[in-house]
C-alpha cells in the first residue's frame, strides 16, 4: 500500500480523538521534549551566528506557520533535535505527520540544522537541496512508514554519517 492509498483508508480513524493525547501524556512525554528542542534550537541559533559572523544584534525571526523555525538575514533554518540518533546513529527526516504532509516535503527553510544531543552536541548544517538530492538518490537507510500505531508519521532514515558528509558541522 503506497502512502497515498493509506492516507485515504485511514482517514476515519484519524478523524477520531486520540485517547491518548490527555494532559498527563502533554505534561510527562511531549512538553519535556518540547523543552528540550526549544533549548537546542537557541543553542543552534548562536552557533549560526558565530558560523556566519553575523552581528548579535541582527534580527531572529521565529516562524510560527510551520514552514521553518528561523529566519536570519533572509535566511530560512529548519532546527531539528534528534534525540534518538544518540543511541541509534540515526537521523528522522519527516515527510508526513498526522496524516499530513510536512517537515521536507512542506518546508520552506533554506538549510536544516539537525542536532544531535551528544555530551558535546554536533550541529549539522544542511542545504535542504542536498537533502532533497539525498532523497531523490535513495540514500537514506530506510522509509520508516506512517501508521496508525505511531500518529501516521513517516520519515527517511539516514545514518549520522551520510547527513555529516553531505553537510557542515557548525
Amino acid at each position: 500500500m503506497n502512502l497515498e492509498e493509506l492516507l485515504t483508508s485511514t482517514t476515519h480513524l484519524r478523524s477520531l480523538q486520540n485517547k491518548t493525547y490527555n494532559n498527563r501524556y502533554f505534561n510527562e512525554t511531549f512538553k519535556p521534549l518540547l523543552d528540550i528542542g526549544q533549548h537546542f534550537e537557541q543553542l543552534a541559533i548562536g552557533r549560526i551566528m558565530k558560523y556566519y559572523n553575523y552581528n548579535p544584534s541582527i534580527e531572529v525571526i521565529r516562524d510560527n506557520t510551520n514552514e521553518f523555525d528561523i529566519d536570519i538575514n533572509n535566511i530560512k533554518y529548519e532546527i531539528k533535535t534528534d534525540i534518538k540518533a544518540v543511541q541509534t546513529s540515526n537521523i528522522f527526516v519527516e515527510f508526513v505527520c498526522n496524516a499530513k504532509p510536512s517537515g521536507i516535503i512542506t518546508t520552506k527553510a533554506n538549510y536544516y540544522i539537525f542536532v544531535i544531543p551528544y555530551s558535546a552536541p554536533l550541529y549539522v548544517l544542511i542545504d535542504v537541496l542536498e537533502l532533497e538530492f539525498l532523497i531523490s538518490t535513495q540514500q537514506f537507510e530506510r522509509i520508516f512508514q506512517p501508521n496508525m500505531y505511531n500518529n501516521f508519521t513517516g520519515g527517511y532514515i539516514f545514518k549520522v554519517e551520510t547527513i555529516i558528509k553531505n553537510g557542515i558541522l557548525i
